[in-house]
């Protein structure tokens, strides 16, 4: 999967976790790839389980942010 759309994607999660179910509206603007992983890290930290889509888009987001 090309970089962009991974961190769109994740970036697409972090939005749906802020702002509750997938299919609800969304507030505006989405955050930003910094607040997306704020968003999925504190996700990571709660969730009862191994929440292996979380914690890819973790790996993307900071990857993403470590080579601006």
């Amino acid at each position: 999967m090309p970089e962009a759309d991974a961190l769109s994607k994740a970036i697409r999660l972090a939005h749906n976790d802020r702002d509750g179910h997938p299919l609800s509206p969304l507030r505006e603007p989405p955050p930003t790839p910094a607040e997306a992983l704020e968003i999925i890290e504190d996700s990571l930290k709660r969730c009862g389980f191994n929440w292996i889509t979380g914690a890819n888009a973790r790996d993307t987001l900071r990857n993403h942010l470590s080579n601006k």
